[in-house]
């Protein structure tokens, strides 16, 4: 199965509009949050020498050269140095960027399983009352926030119960939590997803067609109703994964996993400019290359897109 170089490469187009319009939008949130210059201009400074930080920097250049010249640096990964660390933006988020990924990859199977399975036994489930309970529990799910239901999970299963850690992330134990709190935001879209698919596929005349034939319900129901459904779960799922950069951020603050999301935070807290900016744009540019790879595999997998 081929996907269309014409296809390929609108997605490539639209993932570079989007990459530009990100950082951007980083240089409108720097400049409209105060002097980028005070940020790197000591409490004692003199006026002097407040002025002469602003000229290295660049900061008294008119504002497109600055957005050139910003745009330019971020692209080839210039970024100042750290204030608080003394290091490279780049090189500290490398550092805590296999924290991020193993909570993320962690989460988006836990949560994948977790949605298709929850989807399956809604739709063919014969009990009613457990359809319902599930239901209900999924709606839950789906509106209460991932830093609260974090919080909640944390008072539960640490404080009251003792079994899991609440932070760290040296063991397999510290990641069961955070997994489970994003797991549980994840599953809910998909299993109702997966569940109105399963119930729409049963009702198609292939399925009866093949009820008809004899063939045992157990055969049609894996064969013809959960592949056929998969489809879209799928691309659901990869869709979710772009999503999870930013659930990611927020947890590993609750968790206090030293991640890229607690280094933002860190960096927000001690005004350090150069980590900030250099999370934002990884964070950014992992979105928008997660969101690519999903529409390259919704292409694959739905000829509809690739045709449209």
């Amino acid at each position: 199965m081929r996907i269309p170089w014409r296809f390929v490469a609108i997605r490539f187009l639209g993932s570079a509009a989007a990459l530009f319009a990100a950082i951007s939008m980083v240089f409108v949130i720097l400049h409209f949050s105060g002097d980028p210059a005070a940020r790197f201009i000591p409490d004692d400074a003199t006026a002097a020498e407040a002025a002469e930080i602003s000229r290295t920097l660049g900061y008294d250049q008119p504002l497109l050269q600055q957005y050139l010249r910003f745009l330019g640096d971020t692209l080839t990964g210039n970024f100042p140095v750290s204030l608080q660390y003394g290091e490279d933006p780049l090189t500290l988020v490398g550092r805590n960027l296999p924290v991020t990924l193993e909570l993320a990859a962690a989460a988006l199977v836990a949560g994948s399983v977790l949605g298709l399975g929850v989807g399956y036994v809604c739709a063919m489930s014969k009990r009613r009352p457990v359809r319902r309970v599930i239901m209900a529990v999924l709606m839950v799910g789906q509106s209460v926030p991932a830093f609260w239901l974090g919080i909640v999970l944390v008072l539960l299963f640490s404080v009251r119960l003792g079994w899991f850690p609440a932070t760290g992330s040296r063991r397999l134990e510290h990641l069961v939590l955070p997994t489970l709190t994003l797991a549980a935001v994840l599953a809910a879209p998909l299993a109702r997803l997966f569940r109105t698919t399963l119930l729409e596929t049963a009702q198609q005349d292939h399925v009866r067609t093949a009820l008809a034939k004899g063939l045992p319900e157990r055969v049609v129901i894996a064969r013809h109703v959960v592949g056929n459904s998969l489809v879209p779960a799928i691309t659901l799922i990869a869709m979710q994964a772009g999503a999870l950069l930013g659930g990611v951020v927020v947890i590993e603050a609750v968790f206090a996993r030293p991640g890229v999301g607690q280094l933002t935070v860190n960096a927000l807290t001690s005004r350090d400019y150069p980590v900030v900016l250099g999370c934002l744009v990884v964070l950014a540019c992992g979105f928008i290359v997660v969101n690519l790879v999903a529409d390259l595999v919704h292409g694959l997998l739905d000829p509809r897109v690739r045709t449209s």
